[in-house]
């Protein structure tokens, strides 16, 4: 059984739980976040598209650059082997191994209210080399079949192992837009495939700053709680399939969720509050990127994306930069003009 979180904050939390009550299960985390970038080839190796848009996101004086281009492949292949795994074999796809102290971290986390690091997690590279099983007389399995699964208690938890023996995937999910897109984009490549689709709804529902909810953000006891698998409907399914499918095809720059719908935009409403967050004389670029955080709603922007969009600014003539980047954003100063 696998369990997906966006960012290795909610993986780290969903590992730790899932330790002492289902020692079996596999906690595979997703780093990309989801929210920002275009979307256009990220099924298509070598997402190309996608791989430019985090190379020129990231700034050059935060050391080691990951390897996006590794990640993002690792993504799409590994969701694609997931899709044509006939379950016979754990070997049929590429086991996720915990963070280890060695794994380089990303910047944007801010504490715990992000989904992950920039983009969404650690920058590690995914398993390569996958192996891939063609099943041959792929039916379709609705998810009220895979909610008659086998249950066997775990510890206050339950475990759930299809009757036939059939994948079983968990998607833990928040409020971000990045946790949404990621159940979103699971379920349009599992969609037709025996696999078994469960989520796990840790947010709230309203995904605006004050009540807003990300995997990451629950305390251990209130993840444990909140841990009741629910077997994703085929009308859901197909609907959260067809979402993802219109986000991929819109290519918008940035997506927020809203009233459970995904809204594309163009950077234009993000620059706008940097811009209003900066003043006329100088002051600390850190503080203008959080104020912008405390009052985004629909999507979390990181700190790495937002110090992109003030460099773009900047570029532009919009707001002045000051100090050494080489320091980091932390130390640049920023002024309106």
């Amino acid at each position: 059984m696998w369990h997906l979180t966006c960012g290795d904050l909610a993986g780290d939390s969903v590992r730790a739980l899932l330790a002492a009550r289902e020692p079996q299960a596999r906690v595979r985390v997703l780093r990309d976040d989801l929210a920002v970038g275009p979307l256009a080839d990220i099924e298509r190796p070598p997402c190309a598209e996608r791989v430019a848009f985090w190379d020129a996101l990231w700034p050059d004086e935060a050391g080691e650059r990951p390897d996006f281009s590794g990640e993002l492949v690792g993504d799409a292949e590994w969701l694609a082997a997931l899709a044509t795994s006939d379950g016979s074999s754990e070997g049929s796809v590429a086991v996720e191994t915990a963070p280890t102290s060695a794994s380089p971290r990303g910047r944007a986390s801010h504490k715990s209210k992000r989904c992950g690091t920039g983009p969404c997690g650690r920058p590690r590279p995914f398993p390569t080399g996958l192996r891939h099983s063609h099943p041959r007389g792929l039916r379709a399995r609705s998810a009220r079949e895979a909610s008659t699964a086998l249950r066997t208690s775990g510890l206050g938890g339950e475990r759930f192992l299809t009757e036939d023996r059939s994948p079983v995937i968990t998607v833990w999910h928040g409020d971000s837009a990045s946790e949404q897109l990621l159940l979103a984009r699971v379920a349009a490549a599992l969609l037709g495939q025996p696999v078994a689709l469960f989520e796990v709804a840790c947010g709230t529902g309203d995904s605006r700053v004050a009540r807003r909810k990300a995997v990451s953000m629950h305390a251990p006891d209130a993840l444990a709680a909140l841990y009741r698998p629910q077997a994703v409907e085929p009308d859901r399914q197909a609907a959260l399939a067809a979402a993802w499918v219109e986000q991929c095809a819109a290519n918008r720059p940035i997506r927020r969720w809203r009233d459970g719908t995904f809204h594309g935009e163009d950077p234009a409403a993000i620059d706008a509050a940097l811009l209003a967050a900066a003043t006329p004389d100088f002051a600390p670029l850190a503080r203008a990127m959080a104020e912008v955080m405390r009052r985004c709603d629909g999507f979390f922007p990181t700190d790495y994306f937002l110090y992109w969009r003030a460099r773009e600014l900047a570029r532009q003539g919009r707001l002045t930069l000051r100090g050494d980047p080489r320091a980091g954003y932390r130390e640049l100063e920023v002024r309106r003009g």
